[in-house]
């Protein structure tokens, strides 16, 4: 956004109307080197796994295999009965123009 350019409001029901904002250059490389070391890496926590000596890092290496191999676990969000319903959507969000009321 240029300076002295104020950005404009967000839509009512959005938090973030563009959508994250494209990846960088070098966000993209550090993925891509990620990725090409990701075996390598997996194989190091396996290690730690089945042969470390710390029992706080053996248990750490598992979580974050585990992790990988079958994704988090989910959490649970509780609201007060008294309070309005909570809603969380963690799918895409596909922005829909309004209808027009000129028909």
């Amino acid at each position: 956004m240029p300076p002295g350019k104020k950005a404009p409001p967000f839509t009512s029901g959005t938090n973030n109307p563009r959508g994250r904002p494209p990846a960088t250059a070098e966000t993209l490389a550090v993925r891509a080197a990620a990725r090409v070391v990701s075996v390598e890496m997996l194989e190091v926590l396996i290690d730690v796994v089945r042969n470390g000596e710390d029992e706080k890092n053996r248990i750490a290496a598992a979580d974050r295999v585990l992790d990988r191999a079958i994704g988090k676990p989910v959490q649970s969000i509780e609201g007060t009965d008294d309070g309005p319903a909570i809603r969380v959507n963690f799918g895409p969000t596909i922005m829909v123009p309004p209808e027009s009321s000129e028909d």
